[in-house]
C-alpha cells in the first residue's frame, strides 16, 4: 500500500467516526481521534506543532479564532508520523 492510499484508509476511518457533518474537525474532535487531550492539541497548536490547521477570526467580543482541522490533514498527520518497526 503507497502513502497516497494509507493516507485515504485512514481519512475513510476518520470520517466513519460521524465527529463531523464537514471537512473539519475542532479541537475536541481532534483530540478523540488522537487520542490525546484537547489541552495538549492546544499546546501542541501554540508550539507550532501538531496537525496543520485553520484559524478563521471570529466578530464580535470574542477575541480568539476559530481553529479547524482538515481531516485531510489529519489523515496525512497520522500516516506521516507512524514509526514502522521491523
Amino acid at each position: 500500500m503507497n502513502i497516497e492510499e494509507e493516507i485515504q484508509k485512514k481519512e475513510n476511518e476518520i470520517k466513519a467516526l460521524n465527529l463531523t457533518k464537514g471537512l473539519n474537525l475542532n479541537t475536541k474532535q481532534l483530540s478523540v481521534v488522537l487520542g490525546i487531550s484537547a489541552s495538549t492539541a492546544e499546546l501542541w497548536r501554540s508550539n507550532s506543532l501538531g496537525v496543520d490547521y485553520i484559524a478563521v477570526p471570529c466578530l464580535g467580543k470574542k477575541k480568539n479564532s476559530r481553529v479547524m482541522y482538515p481531516i485531510r490533514k489529519v489523515a496525512e498527520w497520522l500516516v506521516k508520523n507512524q514509526i514502522k518497526t521491523a
